[in-house]
């Protein structure tokens, strides 16, 4: 699982950042426990994107006056 990962994180074209390393390291912890834990990881982090983006939408509404 490893192999793949890291076979995954070679395709994106960013350079490395502090941001990219954490997420990194937080899926090799997840794939030490099988792919139920690596999906565990993505739906968190799904869901805390969409979070934040319900919370910026908000603050759009806000700032053009829509409530």
């Amino acid at each position: 699982m490893k192999e793949v990962l890291e076979k995954l994180f070679q395709q994106i074209p960013a350079g490395p950042s502090e941001q990219l390393q954490k997420i990194k390291q937080e899926l090799f912890a997840a794939a030490e426990h099988g792919y139920e834990a690596i999906q565990d990881y993505f739906e968190r982090a799904g869901q805390s994107l969409l979070e934040e983006a319900k919370t910026l939408v908000q603050r759009l509404r806000s700032k053009i006056g829509d409530s």
